[in-house]
């Protein structure tokens, strides 16, 4: 028990400059807002895919859109539902498993069935059943059919493999779909999910609200400068380049455990790497990374797709 508590310390040092750059780099000077509206091909990572009306909120994925029916997902995937907070017609998001998904492809060696996911060898499927206080987002890489395909026009088209990011996530909606690429605006690696209230709300495209949710910052001593928080990143495996940077939210349901949920990574000067990042599981330490090339990437959805 003693050595598992002195794991967890080393690794939760070692993966805290991850989620602390913003106030040494000065990354986010512009202002805090949340969405901003900008190309679906410029940064095809997080996606929504709106319910219809007979079933109002809407699906969340890490992951990238190949074709009306197919993601690949690098992180996780699931439902939020919306259901009426007070008077004011003011919506909040409950959390369920994914229901769009049928497993097609995909590989890790830690769903099992004892946590509620369904497992066959060292590949996966989308979690049916999620647990809400543990957030097993624990995809590395995998393929998902839906059953409700995306109809997407000219303005929403199959996304590229990624080989560079600047910037920020983004969020862009067609208003014509049921689809939304989006990200909150936030500073990179910074910021922590919560289902607390708070006041600002956001409008989905059938017009009602919900609130949006809270966010929070880590702060570290400015004394510490950037170039040594990217060469500590560098000994323990992660690629960083800090003008070059993308990274998943990280999730909490309890205000004093939060869980990284899957961090793709993509440095500059190795613009055909793509490092994803898992999470720890229930707050206990995951350090691994898993680390393809986007030839590898392509191959593995040329397999599955044909």
């Amino acid at each position: 028990m003693v050595l598992k508590i002195i794991w967890y310390l080393l690794v939760m040092v070692s993966l805290n400059p991850i989620l602390m750059f913003d106030n040494i780099c000065d990354i986010n000077e512009e202002e805090d807002e949340y969405f901003k509206f900008v190309k679906v091909e410029d940064y095809p990572f997080m996606t929504f895919i709106i319910f219809p009306k007979e079933r109002e909120g809407f699906q969340f994925c890490t992951s990238i859109l190949l074709n009306e029916k197919h993601v690949l997902a690098l992180g996780h995937c699931f439902d939020y539902l919306l259901y009426q907070r007070n008077e004011h017609q003011q919506f909040e998001c409950e959390l369920i498993g994914p229901t769009n998904f049928i497993y097609l492809a995909g590989r890790s060696h830690i769903l099992t069935q004892e946590r509620g996911h369904q497992s066959l060898g060292e590949s996966i499927v989308f979690s049916m059943d999620l647990p809400i206080d543990y957030f097993y987002f624990l995809n590395f890489l995998a393929i998902g059919s839906m059953m409700d395909p995306v109809q997407y026009s000219e303005k929403i088209n199959p996304a590229k493999l990624p080989t560079e990011y600047k910037g920020f996530y983004h969020n862009y909606i067609n208003e014509e779909n049921r689809f939304q690429l989006i990200a909150v605006r936030q500073s990179m690696c910074t910021s922590v999910i919560s289902m607390k209230v708070k006041e600002n709300t956001y409008i989905l495209p059938s017009g009602k609200k919900f609130l949006q949710l809270r966010s929070y910052n880590f702060g570290i001593p400015s004394k510490i400068k950037c170039d040594e928080l990217i060469e500590k990143h560098r000994k323990i495996g992660i690629y960083v380049d800090v003008h070059n940077l993308i990274c998943g939210k990280l999730l909490v349901d309890d205000p004093d455990c939060y869980d990284l949920s899957s961090a793709t990574v993509v440095d500059s000067k190795l613009k055909e790497v793509v490092g994803i990042l898992p999470p720890p599981i229930s707050c206990e330490p995951f350090p691994h990374m898993l680390i393809i090339s986007t030839g590898a990437l392509n191959s593995f959805i040329k397999e599955t797709l044909g």
